[in-house]
């Protein structure tokens, strides 16, 4: 199948009643396994922990996390999305995960504006979400809820716990706490999708700091939500657990951006600011240093 057919589900969606919904992901996958190894704690934790372990023949490590996509919404950056999902794909040491909202998931009990702003209809959107990240199931770590995928929880239904059931892609309802051994390095990543709705530059650099007070220490601090572009370097103290000797562990706290225009959507409509588009990837180096790419785009006339 080629990357245009699974982009483009909304020129001819098909149903979940598909005969085929199964055999069509099983054939994606293939036979493909995890560039990476990917383990939960066997024993019973109350942390919600995960492990991943980067072959250390591999020269540094991209992580590339989804957030706020809002596949289906009448405003998703069609173009963009798939550019960088197709760099995803074809870049040998990128890994990603789903920090939530990778649909729009509108109903008639959705605030906003809701179902009128969607082209694809839910169903088509939970297909949608199935075939593309069948793709990425290979790169991809493990899988958080948005407050859209939340929608149906009213239901109780939990959409982003059935996509990641169907690909076989560990589940988190809230937090996640992943650590990424490469090159004799824990790099400690704390992801959670974010919450609230803050407007002002200050208001969206305290969210993001939300988490610090309880779980230091970290080396980024991940959440998405507010459809904005942050990147904060925080000073760390971290002290060896052998030896008793403190040393420096600085962090990130990132905000990811989305995959939602501006203009004709309720952001516009209820005067928030306009957000910044696209992936914001950082990238993990074997002596310890993380670097995070953010970009300027415009042309300069």
């Amino acid at each position: 199948m080629k990357l245009s057919e699974i982009l483009a589900p909304q020129t001819e969606p098909a149903t979940l009643a598909s005969e085929d919904l199964r055999a069509r992901i099983d054939k994606i996958r293939g036979r493909a396994k995890h560039v990476v190894k990917v383990t939960r704690p066997a024993e019973h934790t109350q942390f919600p922990e995960l492990f991943v372990d980067v072959p250390d023949s591999w020269p540094y490590v991209d992580v590339a996390p989804l957030y706020d996509v809002h596949r289906g919404h009448g405003r998703h950056l069609d173009a963009l999305f798939s550019r960088h999902l197709s760099w995803i794909l074809r870049s040998p040491h990128v890994l990603t995960f789903d920090g939530g909202d990778f649909s729009e998931f509108a109903s008639k009990l959705s605030l906003g504006a809701g179902v009128y702003e969607q082209r694809l209809k839910p169903d088509e959107q939970f297909e949608d979400a199935l075939l593309i990240q069948a793709r990425l199931w290979r790169k991809m770590l493990f899988k958080l809820p948005g407050n859209h995928e939340q929608r149906a929880s009213v239901l109780g239904i939990d959409l982003a716990r059935w996509i990641a059931t169907w690909l076989g892609i560990p589940y988190f309802p809230d937090f996640c706490f992943c650590t990424i051994r490469f090159a004799g390095n824990n790099f400690r990543i704390l992801a959670h999708h974010g919450t609230g709705a803050s407007t002002t530059a200050g208001a969206q650099r305290m969210a993001a700091r939300k988490m610090m007070p309880w779980a230091k220490a970290f080396d980024v601090f991940w959440t998405g939500h507010l459809h904005n572009a942050l990147v904060d370097t925080v000073y760390q103290v971290d002290h060896d657990q052998k030896t008793g000797r403190a040393f420096e562990r600085d962090a990130l706290v990132i905000i990811a951006p989305s995959y939602l225009s501006y203009f004709g959507t309720y952001a516009a409509q209820k005067m928030y600011p306009p957000g910044m588009p696209g992936l914001l990837p950082i990238r993990l180096h074997r002596d310890g240093r993380i670097d995070a790419s953010v970009h300027a785009r415009g042309r300069r006339l």
